[in-house]
């Protein structure tokens, strides 16, 4: 098991020189959802029933933190106000600590808000919105997504998509 804690969200962005996947700072959480949109479709084969189709997929990754200044080697909420207002295409990950399992992908930052509530730290939380197919990795291997296979530690588990 693995606690919130210990899975991180970063952003590829250079701080003083150095390119690479930085942490949010005072992350305290991060949520990442999936999403298949389908098509209602009906067949004289199943008597009026409806039935669907997958048509499209979609992902969001929705986040809440604490607001810091100035945090070392981290991206701070000011960092997010400036990626989200310029529009930028950026690229994230979410890793466990241990670097067992990754998701890697680009996406928009779409929402930021920030909460100031008497009596409580000041507090940030936002929305990315993915752009096409993330990757998954375990233990540092990409794992393979099609119709029909997954491919993971080279076994193939096979689905029937076939409609009738």
């Amino acid at each position: 098991m693995i606690k919130g804690s210990e899975r991180i969200l970063y952003i590829l962005t250079e701080i003083d020189g150095f390119r690479e996947y930085y942490p949010l700072a005072c992350l305290t959480s991060n949520t990442f959802s999936e999403k298949l949109d389908t098509l209602d479709t009906t067949t004289r084969q199943t008597g009026g029933w409806k039935t669907s189709r997958g048509v499209s997929q979609s992902f969001t990754v929705d986040f809440e933190g604490l607001i810091v200044y100035n945090p070392v080697n981290k991206i701070s909420y000011n960092d997010l106000k400036k990626i989200k207002r310029r529009r930028a295409l950026m690229r994230f990950k979410i890793e466990n600590l241990d670097g067992s399992s990754s998701e890697v992908f680009r996406g928009f930052i779409t929402d930021l808000s920030e909460s100031a509530v008497t009596s409580e730290f000041v507090s940030f939380n936002g929305s990315i919105l993915g752009f096409g197919e993330p990757t998954t990795y375990e233990d540092g291997i990409p794992i393979t997504f099609d119709s029909t296979v997954v491919t993971f530690d080279s076994t193939n588990i096979t689905f029937d998509n076939t409609v009738e």
